[in-house]
This record gives structure tokens, sequence and C-alpha cells, in this order.
């Protein structure tokens, strides 16, 4: 939506109900829904970017340094490149993590359901 006007400047027309929160960067919205996947749009025109395809729901991604982190309900935890959707890692969580993570200084720091602190270098 214009910022300005609140008229509607475009419309994501996917086959997903968003539920999570968006990241925006750089002329980009990440997203990630109940499609299982996680989406790249311009920000400008709504055309697609990529998409990265996961096998179970994504929860909401975080930008650093050039990468889109994100979680899924297959129990990884995700690190992919912001321009072309390319998977750098992934790391094996060993329950299922319900929090978006935090980075800072190099580190990802997440909670998984039972409660538990990571920090992922």
């Amino acid at each position: 939506m214009n910022a300005e006007t609140g008229a509607l400047v475009w419309k994501a027309d996917k086959a997903f109900k968003l539920d999570n929160v968006v990241a925006v960067n750089d002329g980009t919205v990440y997203c990630a829904g109940k499609g299982k996947n996680l989406y790249s749009f311009d920000a400008a025109t709504g055309k697609d970017k990529w998409e990265f395809k996961t096998n179970y729901q994504c929860n909401s991604p975080i930008l650093a340094g050039g990468l889109v982190y994100f979680l899924s309900l297959d129990k990884y935890f995700y690190a992919v490149d912001v321009k072309d959707g390319q998977l750098k890692w992934r790391y094996k969580m060993p329950h299922n993590a319900f929090s978006a993570p935090i980075i800072a200084n190099g580190v990802a720091y997440l909670l998984d359901e039972d409660g538990y602190m990571y920090a992922i270098k």
C-alpha cells in the first residue's frame, strides 16, 4: 500500500495465507506462509523474485549480512542468500523452534519448544 495515500499498489497472487511477520530490505519483501515456502517479492511491483521450497511451514524471516534466516517446522534453521534464494546452510534443531531468531555479531540466537536457547555461529 502507498504509505502516504493508503491506496493499494500491488497484491501478491499466491495461494497461501500469510501468518507471520514479513521482512523488507533494499526493495525486496521476504515472507513465509502456510504454503511451506519462503517467498521473495519486488517491493515496488509485487513481482516474484524467487521462492525457497521447504517441506513444512516456515516462520518469520530475519535479515542479516546478506542472508535470510528462518525456522521451519521440519526442525531446520535455514540461511538463504537474499539475492537468489539459494541455500547457504541449514542446522537441524533437536526440537521444533517457533521463535524468530535474533542475529547479533554473527551469532543466531533462538529458542526451541522446550525452552532451550541456542547460539549458532
